[in-house]
């Protein structure tokens, strides 16, 4: 509805990547993606690389991808609940 989302989600033997639709002359700076596992637990990014998660060890079979604004994510205190349910977009995937 606004431009903001996410245009694929790839899975690979070790981690899975999503890619973000932003709004035209936005850049990436000020959103962050966020996934879980089929159990509702975040996956770990892998590193500096935002939108690549691990997956090793982990039930991807569906995943909640998420994008939140930088502010709300970098002020929330370990409930993913409650930052999943103040993301500005959020789909689910099966596999």
């Amino acid at each position: 509805e606004n431009g903001l989302g996410i245009a694929t989600v790839r899975k690979s033997p070790y981690e899975i990547t999503a890619e973000l639709i932003l709004p035209e002359g936005e850049g990436q700076e000020g959103y962050v993606i966020v996934m879980t596992d089929s159990a509702g637990q975040p996956l770990e990014s892998r590193g500096d690389y935002v939108g690549i998660y691990n997956t090793y060890q982990r039930d991807v079979s569906r995943v909640t991808v998420a994008v939140c604004g930088e502010e709300t994510f970098m002020n929330y205190k370990g409930d993913f609940g409650t930052l999943l349910s103040k993301a500005l977009f959020k789909t689910e995937v099966s596999f």
